[in-house]
């Protein structure tokens, strides 16, 4: 938790990135996440990349409105 006081400033904005396995429901997954903690994303805060064999889905979800290190850290692990 230091090192999040230490590089980031609080309040502020934050991005959420997550792998995964490429299926359909996994985007939609981790917005239920991210909004569980932060609250509602606008859907162009969303985007998605498929690895190079579409095996796997890259998901970055922000810049998001964050208040505390505390905030960061409930997202994570409620994702996991």
């Amino acid at each position: 938790m230091r090192a999040a006081l230490q590089f980031n400033k609080y309040p502020g904005e934050r991005t959420f990135t997550a792998i995964g396995l490429g299926s359909d429901n996994f985007p939609a997954a981790m917005l239920q996440v991210v909004e569980s903690v932060v609250g509602p994303v606008a859907p162009e805060q969303l985007s998605q990349r498929p690895s190079s064999g579409g095996a796997y889905l890259s998901v970055r979800i922000g810049p998001v409105q964050v208040a505390s290190p505390e905030q960061v850290g409930q997202g994570w692990l409620a994702g996991a």
